[in-house]
């Protein structure tokens, strides 16, 4: 059968595509390899190295599990050294919420004996998220997480309008994590944004990028601009946080581990307005409350901790060196 001038075309076109796609699979196979050396962090890299790393480290008698607060927030050496008790940092991400704790002390538990504890939290306007599911397909869950997962999502819809944003948003994020776990194709995007990141940095060419404020002035403004950005949010807990904090509570029931909810470092600017202020009071409340329904838990405090600008590292929840010091002491005290 002969083929006109259109099919060929087509036929040249997805067989191109095809070898494209093969030599991006090769790429990224071996950029991967590499990703646990690289500098530049991005919110997949991340989720890559501690899962990665997990496996070489010693046994712990305490994991610390959160966000990017609590990978920002703790010096895990320091915190043995003072304590005694050996410690891990297994913070991740904001938009994996609960289930980011739940899922790593599941893979740590794979590869070491149960912790005799656990210390969680979640900056403020993470507990309000529902689990990113493009980020959740790439942990590469169980086909039960996944099934759990789902059900969380599909649950929890709103009437309108969120009747139609709701379900898009849930199939578009679903297309995305299903489009991770099929195949590292589609994690091109970690060590593209890593390169050109890097390659930002590197620029000095006059003209061609907008002369960018001090550093001390642009960390002011983005600061100013996520304090603005918190006191529009609803802090109210997220369904999600809520299931996803109720498996973790079990699994750390089922291996004897005790779990301290903790809270957040807050920054002074964020502390001192008064409509987040109120908000947080509200959300705060709400953690009680979820704390009181489980034995196993205890809570180290029901308000957060309030830090300087002079310990904000770049943005308005991470703490630089002497913020981390201050919060890795703070707790390895009140742990000893």
């Amino acid at each position: 059968m002969r083929l006109n001038s259109e099919s060929r075309i087509a036929l040249a076109g997805l067989l191109g595509a095809l070898l494209i796609l093969t030599l991006f699979e090769q790429v990224v196979r071996h950029r991967l390899a590499s990703l646990t050396q690289r500098s530049v962090l991005t919110t997949e890299s991340i989720i890559v190295r501690k899962q990665h790393a997990l496996p070489s480290q010693p046994s712990a008698d305490i994991l610390f599990l959160g966000d990017s607060t609590v990978e920002a927030g703790i010096d895990a050496e320091l915190f043995t050294q003072i304590s005694g008790k050996r410690a891990l940092n297994l913070g991740l991400v904001g938009d994996l919420i609960t289930y980011g704790d739940y899922w790593m002390l599941g893979q740590y538990l794979k590869t070491h004996p149960a912790p005799k504890s656990i210390v969680v939290w979640h900056t403020v306007d993470v507990w309000p998220r529902p689990l990113n599911q493009a980020l959740f397909g790439f942990t590469r869950p169980s086909a039960e997480d996944q099934a759990l997962a789902f059900r969380f999502s599909v649950s929890h819809l709103r009437l309108a309008p969120g009747l139609i944003h709701w379900p898009v948003k849930i199939l578009s994020q679903n297309l995305q994590g299903f489009l991770y776990r099929l195949s590292d194709v589609f994690r091109l995007r970690i060590w593209i944004r890593n390169a050109l990141s890097e390659r930002m940095q590197a620029m000095d060419i006059q003209g061609l990028i907008e002369t960018l404020p001090a550093p001390e002035s642009r960390l002011a403004n983005r600061v100013t601009r996520q304090i603005r950005d918190t006191g529009d949010l609803d802090l109210s807990l997220s369904q999600e946080s809520r299931d996803w904090f109720d498996l973790l509570v079990k699994r750390a029931e089922a291996h004897g581990i005790v779990v301290y909810l903790a809270r957040s470092p807050l920054h002074e600017r964020l502390a001192s307005d008064e409509g987040i202020a109120k908000s947080l009071a509200a959300q705060n409340k709400e953690l009680d409350n979820m704390v009181s329904r489980y034995p196993a838990v205890v809570p180290l405090a029901t308000s957060n901790l309030v830090f300087p600008d002079a310990y904000c590292h770049d943005d308005k929840d991470h703490l630089n060196s002497k913020g981390r010091s201050w919060l890795t002491r703070y707790y390895a005290h009140h742990l000893k």
